[in-house]
């Protein structure tokens, strides 16, 4: 009886025993197992920020390529702009120029020769003892009364820095535009200074 007891209690023990062992490793294999996922997780992210930051960088380029081509785009939008505008200018330039040949006076083009420093003064023409100074406007819009204003300023300071040329000579400012259209500020401006500046229209025909 005794004996049966403490086999019992030996028993007992013994599952006892092997249930904690069992605990423990199931423990030890949770434990393992948790750290695995913690590990993959943190991977998962750090793969997760890698692509991330990649797909902000490519995009960045993209961004980046874009505004050039944007860029470069209206820059040679605007440079075929103003080619377009010198051409246009230039056609008239030399419409006017044929016109007053044609009236038997001498030529010099004065923009085409000089460019930018042709100071404002697009066609030079000379017959006997005159001499005509003329801005030509191959514009779309209307004449403005300061583009006269302008104008006149230009021939005076041509005329200073010429005067040994131009000394005795009558000089002749024309502002010639092929606008049909005319603005009133502009019409009056004119008619109080006749004496000071022409203003012609001639338009250009194909």
């Amino acid at each position: 009886m005794i004996f049966l007891i403490l086999a019992t209690i030996c028993a007992f023990i013994i599952l006892i025993l092997f249930s904690t062992l069992n605990t423990e490793k199931n423990t030890k294999i949770g434990n393992y197992t948790i750290t695995n996922y913690k590990r993959t997780k943190k991977q998962e992210q750090c793969n997760k920020y890698i692509q991330e930051n990649k797909n902000l960088i490519k995009q960045d380029k993209q961004t980046d390529l874009y505004e050039i081509y944007k860029q470069i785009k209206i820059e040679n939008i605007t440079k075929q702009k103003m080619i377009s505008k010198r051409k246009k200018g230039t056609e008239y330039e030399l419409y006017i120029a044929k016109y007053f040949r044609n009236e038997g006076y001498k030529i010099y083009m004065n923009g085409l020769n000089n460019g930018k420093k042709d100071d404002g003064i697009d066609v030079i023409c000379h017959k006997d003892k005159e001499t005509i100074l003329i801005q030509c406007k191959n514009w779309k819009y209307p004449i403005e009364q300061k583009d006269i204003r302008a104008f006149i300023g230009d021939c005076h300071v041509y005329i200073n820095k010429n005067a040994a040329f131009l000394r005795n000579r009558k000089i002749r400012k024309i502002f010639i535009t092929s606008n049909e259209e005319t603005k009133k500020a502009v019409e009056l401006y004119v008619k109080e200074n006749q004496a000071e500046v022409e203003y012609i229209t001639i338009p250009m025909f194909d």
